[in-house]
């Protein structure tokens, strides 16, 4: 028996890497039984599966961690060589047969605790830090998302490991053959990814400041506004610089959105200091949009293109790489024939293929 707990996998990439689980171990009817969060019950349930799906419904992390340590090692006693597979690698269930899954890179980046906006934050990183440490100790095995992540981590904890990259959903079908007419005096800038510090969004708008010289630019940020107080910080920014007219914070949109505004743009950029993997990147990287990225090094190993990277938190760089891109229409189509191809060796079907050899204790050789 395969038992999964996912009780702190809440959004993102985990709940997208979570639901192709669940649907390959169905389409497999692999004998396994999910524990996991409200949000998480709510995407699995409605793919229609067989597997049964409870819901743990811890709001926090000491909740989760009480439920992984007491009720947890009591469900997985109650099978005969069962394994548990946790979706992330902060789990206290003291099991001797588990695998883990390796889902946030930052919390072995010291450099990023401390851009956290509260000190309660930091101090979580910390903890997190720590309880990834017992997790890894605890497990027969780890997967990894990235070679980068399984780099960083060893630095401080070697244990059995395998790598396995995400896969990548279908996006911009509607916009495969569709063209958008844009405007030739602006120059239309997207970015996809929630308001956190590490996602850098202050290089972006001093770029901006920059190619306000040779264009009208008009920068769309589509992601929630998790953190307020960056949110403020940016905005402070953006006043500071006259840009308000500018730039637009959309929020949360959903994929119908994304897709339009990113395929309306002239370049996408994808400014992260951090990313276990970068599964937006990848799914963004499917339109006809030019994918610019910083120079973090999992994000330049999915793009496999060194056209497409500016050096990490330097405005200038980036504003004349986009520059750059912009004016050279054969470079820009150039990119986005080699990003379009790149996506397509990002499978979920390989991905959970390889997650069911490790599952099975089975070995593969294949690599991205």
């Amino acid at each position: 028996m395969l038992i999964v707990d996912g009780c702190r996998i809440r959004s993102g990439g985990g709940i997208v890497h979570a639901a192709e689980l669940y649907k390959k171990l169905s389409e497999e009817k692999h004998d396994a039984v999910f524990y996991v969060s409200k949000e998480l019950a709510v995407e699995l349930e409605s793919l229609n599966g067989k597997l049964p799906v409870f819901q743990v419904g811890r709001s926090n992390l000491i909740q989760s961690l009480f439920w992984q340590r007491f009720k947890l090692p009591k469900i997985v006693n109650s099978y005969e060589n069962s394994v548990l597979l946790t979706l992330d690698c902060a789990n206290v269930c003291n099991s001797k047969n588990r695998i883990a899954i390796h889902q946030d890179i930052s919390v072995f980046m010291p450099k990023l605790w401390f851009l956290k906006s509260s000190i309660k934050q930091q101090i979580r990183q910390i903890f997190l830090f720590f309880l990834n440490i017992y997790t890894f100790k605890r497990s027969k095995l780890v997967i990894f998302q990235s070679e980068f992540a399984r780099k960083i981590t060893q630095r401080y904890f070697d244990c059995p490991s395998v790598v396995i990259p995400h896969g990548v959903n279908a996006w911009f079908e509607d916009y495969e053959n569709k063209k958008i007419v844009k405007n030739k005096n602006n120059l239309k800038i997207s970015c996809v990814s929630p308001i956190f510090s590490y996602k850098d969004y202050p290089t972006v708008i001093k770029a901006c400041k920059i190619l306000e010289r040779y264009f009208h630019v008009d920068l769309k940020i589509c992601g929630s506004l998790e953190d307020q107080k960056e949110y403020k910080k940016i905005k402070k920014l953006i006043n500071k610089l006259s840009l308000n007219s500018k730039i637009v914070f959309l929020g949360h949109v959903n994929q119908d959105e994304i897709e339009y505004e990113v395929s309306s743009s002239d370049v996408m950029i994808f400014s992260s200091l951090s990313e276990t993997f970068g599964i937006t990147l990848l799914e963004c990287m499917q339109s006809n949009t030019p994918v610019l990225s910083s120079s973090f090094e999992v994000s330049t190993k999915i793009l496999n293109n060194p056209n497409t990277v500016y050096e990490m938190k330097d405005p200038v760089d980036l504003a004349f790489l986009i520059k750059r891109v912009v004016d050279n229409k054969s470079l820009s189509a150039s990119i986005v024939e080699h990003q379009k191809i790149r996506a397509k060796d990002f499978s979920w079907d390989l991905s959970m293929s390889k997650h069911l050899c490790v599952i099975n204790k089975q070995n593969f050789t294949d690599k991205v």
